[in-house]
């Protein structure tokens, strides 16, 4: 899926802007909530055909991003979907160029999914000790 570079490409955009309007560096707790209002202003969104960001919110500086699966054998496809996001997540959140202010800021985020009845399918956390140096 192709979503997660969607939410980071969201969240380095979000930081840039508050270096600037800031008027220098953010702390990691402002750059986390100043995101997570950013990406909730347009929330639900759909970011492909089973995949909805329905909610976005800042906990000590870090980033916590919740997702509905809605397809609906979700929770029976659980270990896959997790196995073939975990991938991509990680590699987004490490390599990305526009994901650096993220971890340069030592901001963990962590995805969080649920099924269309709100049952918790699995978790993702991402965070700048998981990138190869």
């Amino acid at each position: 899926m192709k979503h997660s570079k969607w939410v980071g490409l969201g969240i380095a955009a979000l930081c840039a802007g508050l270096i600037v309007g800031c008027g220098g560096k953010p702390t990691k707790e402002q750059a986390a909530q100043a995101a997570a209002k950013e990406l909730s202003k347009n929330l639900p969104t759909q970011l492909d055909s089973i995949t909805t960001l329905t909610k976005a919110e800042a906990n000590n500086g870090n980033l916590n991003l919740y997702y509905t699966l809605s397809n609906p054998d979700a929770k029976e496809r659980a270990a896959e979907a997790e196995e073939g996001m975990r991938a991509n997540i990680v590699d987004t959140y490490c390599n990305n160029d526009q994901n650096k202010q993220v971890r340069e800021m030592q901001i963990e985020v962590t995805h969080n999914y649920v099924d269309s009845t709100g049952a918790q399918l699995f978790t993702i956390k991402v965070n700048p000790t998981m990138c190869k140096k």
